[in-house]
């Protein structure tokens, strides 16, 4: 009888364990949502910050196919290294641990696709200031193809994170959590 309680026991703490949220010790944190509308899925990143800070932006990290944001990611795939690409950017991370840049754009394996060249001549650098403590809240739509937020077509969970370049080093703020692809959320 006491066996039965103590493996009971040894259980639900392992389940309670299982279940508790990860806090996030970083200065900056990010969690990631995304819903899907009538038109296209909308990402939404909410930061919390535990300082007051402004976070440089540009408009082409959040498009896809912009030619002059283009660049190659290989060397930041092969070392990981914030300092190796050129511009701000949301990096796609799988279960995997495969990385793909959400600007590049997303071609399924064993096609071949007409690449998509957007007109970005208008979008441009914005702020977005963080309060200490308070939620701040950027959206942008990823399009109408679900696959634009995959790293690779079997993908069915992936983070976002917001890598940063500023003069000529680079931060991540890595997402907090996984977001599943085959859950979206409707309107």
């Amino acid at each position: 009888m006491k066996i039965n309680l103590l493996i009971k026991g040894g259980i639900l703490v392992i389940l309670a364990s299982c279940q508790s949220p990860k806090k996030c010790e970083d200065p900056i944190c990010l969690k990631t949502i995304i819903k899907k509308t009538s038109n296209n899925y909308l990402v939404r990143l909410e930061f919390k910050s535990k300082i007051d800070t402004v976070l440089k932006l540009d408009e082409r990290m959040f498009a896809i196919g912009c030619p002059d944001y283009w660049e190659d990611p290989t060397v930041f795939y092969k070392t990981k290294n914030p300092d190796a690409l050129k511009h701000s950017q949301i990096i796609v991370e799988n279960t995997d641990d495969q990385f793909r840049l959400l600007s590049s754009q997303f071609i399924p394996e064993g096609e071949s696709i007409a690449s998509v060249l957007p007109n970005c001549a208008f979008l441009e650098e914005f702020e977005l200031m963080l309060k200490k403590d308070k939620v701040v809240v950027y959206e942008f739509a990823a399009g109408k193809d679900q696959n634009k937020l995959r790293v690779s077509t079997s993908d069915r969970k992936v983070k976002l994170h917001l890598y940063l370049k500023n003069y000529g080093h680079g931060i991540i703020i890595s997402s907090n959590n996984w977001i599943d692809l085959n859950s979206y959320i409707s309107e």
